[in-house]
């Protein structure tokens, strides 16, 4: 078993087809430096006895990555993407579960090897694998080079096939890369990689099965050659020097004669890295680096329309020179008309060498337009796949730190069914707040209905006792009573099914505002 970094978005060095001469052929990528591991597990009979564990950085899992783990890998998380101590006990039990012996093997003890990785040599995995028949056998200190069959013959080969299919995915999409992309992505270079011969060429070379104890050599366990040349500048070099550093060699090794297959990457990426600083000072940051945020106040540099510089009148009539007769001229003559040619000649290399720099400012800008397109566009297809990321999450404290290719999609398809019933409670209490609502306006409608009657009627019945007050008075008998206060309409029941606390009280005591409009008759 062995663990081995990998780099979402970027490539490995390959090798490519290009101009006789020149070392090193550049290549625009994503830029994204995020790390995942992969745990693998191999047998000496040439399989792989269960799926690779991915451990990812983060906190919380994405649903989504259920629907693209088409390698039905184990997922962990981890603050960094490297395993832990709990990570590495959790895949223990995976291993021992799916290597465990039957029949007449059931009490052969089984050999793990691995390296010397402090998660490795905790007491609980070791008191662990003691316990179920398991015996771990670490390598040597500095020797997994050599002894590490996952190191020699596989991992090499998988980060290969996976820059392939990196590169052939960014060509097709020119999309960045995600953990969900990473996890289709790794399939197919991984089917490709552990095949049975792979698997057994990696034990026959580490001499771990047949074992062979010939074939390391001590040459390859030999220490390093001491290396006497400095490896920095003996002296403090004052901050412009060290800053002009990075380009002066980046222009030494633009001569052929001095390119390097090694040192002039490292020296050309240092130059590629200055020039990222000295654009993060412009109002071109954006294009360089994920520090400076794409916003809509960003803006890509204009289309400079440069002209060349006029051809001279003077050469524009040398080049239609007047036809003349041999002997007609002087040798001063022509020696003038010689040197009239020279100086065109320089005029015109001199609006060469101008074009030249009109159309090397030219591509520059296209240059940059084309990377601030790239990370706009980036941006944006960021936001289209993180609009959803919060109702897509699995919290990894309510699931654990890893989970199985099954237990993912278990963990998912319950987390599903459980939205889904919160989904429907809460579409059912809407429905209920609605229906309340519409009761309330409902009854509020009818109650201001029956108070405008209400109200008609008392002035009706205070007319007509007014009137009659009247008649008494002039007949001299006794006036009538005053008519008494019409109460309020008891609620109908439609509008009484589940009031809200202190709702109903329409039928205490008339306040203030039904009196008026009454007439006193005093």
């Amino acid at each position: 078993m062995d663990e081995s970094p990998v780099l979402l978005g970027m490539e490995m060095t390959t090798r490519v087809i290009g101009p006789a001469g020149q070392k090193l052929q550049h290549k625009l990528h994503d830029g994204n430096r995020e790390s995942a591991s992969l745990v693998v597990t191999i047998c000496g009979d040439g399989s792989v006895p269960f799926p690779p564990t991915i451990i990812l950085s983060g906190q919380n899992y994405l649903k989504r990555w259920a629907e693209h783990n088409t390698l039905n890998a184990s997922i962990a998380l981890s603050p960094t993407g490297y395993t832990t101590d709990s990570l590495t006990l959790e895949w223990m039990h995976e291993f021992e579960s799916k290597t465990r012996p039957t029949g007449d093997e059931v009490d052969e003890w089984r050999l793990l090897a691995l390296d010397n990785h402090g998660s490795h040599l905790t007491l609980t995995f070791l008191d662990y694998a003691a316990a179920h028949r398991i015996e771990v056998v670490g390598y040597i200190p500095n020797s997994t080079h050599v002894l590490q069959g996952l190191d020699v013959a596989c991992f090499g080969a998988f980060k290969t096939h996976y820059t392939h299919a990196l590169a052939d995915y960014q060509k097709r999409t020119s999309c960045a890369v995600t953990k969900e992309v990473f996890l289709e992505l790794v399939k197919e270079p991984f089917e490709r990689t552990f095949t049975p011969n792979t698997i057994l060429s990696a034990f026959r070379v580490s001499g771990l099965e047949p074992i062979d104890p010939g074939v390391i050599s001590p040459d390859m366990l030999s220490p390093s050659q001491e290396n006497s040349a400095p490896t920095v500048f003996p002296l403090d070099l004052p901050e412009p020097v060290q800053a002009m550093l990075p380009l002066l060699r980046a222009v030494k090794l633009s001569n052929p004669a001095n390119h390097g297959s090694n040192g002039a990457l490292e020296l050309l990426q240092s130059a590629a890295m200055e020039t990222s600083r000295l654009l993060k000072q412009t109002s071109a940051a954006f294009t360089v680096g994920p520090t400076t945020e794409v916003t809509s106040t960003n803006s890509l540099l204009p289309p400079q329309i440069l002209h060349a510089p006029p051809i001279p009148f003077n050469t524009t009539q040398l080049l239609n020179p007047l036809p003349v007769e041999p002997g007609a001229h002087t040798v001063s003559e022509l020696e003038r008309e010689v040197a009239l040619y020279k100086a065109a000649l320089a005029e015109s290399e001199a609006r060469n060498t101008a074009s030249r720099a009109i159309i090397d400012a030219q591509n520059c800008t296209i240059a940059l337009q084309e990377v601030g397109l790239e990370a706009q566009r980036m941006k944006l297809s960021e936001k289209e796949t993180h609009w959803v990321s919060n109702k897509d999450k699995l919290l990894a404290k309510k699931v654990g730190r890893r989970l199985s290719g099954p237990e993912f999609r278990a963990a998912v398809k319950a987390d599903d069914e459980a939205r889904a019933a919160a989904k429907c409670k809460s579409t059912a209490a809407k429905h209920v707040r609605t229906l309340k609502a519409e009761i309330r306006r409902q009854k509020s409608a009818w109650r201001k209905q029956e108070q405008v009657e209400r109200k008609a009627r008392r002035a009706a019945d205070l007319k007509a006792w007014t009137e009659e007050c009247e008649r008494c008075r002039a007949a001299g008998t006794r006036q009538p009573k005053r008519p008494p206060m019409i109460r309020k309409a008891k609620t109908p029941l439609r509008f009484t099914e589940e009031p809200e606390e202190g709702e109903d009280k329409e039928n205490e005591s008339e306040d203030g505002e039904d009196e008026e409009g009454e007439i006193d008759s005093d």
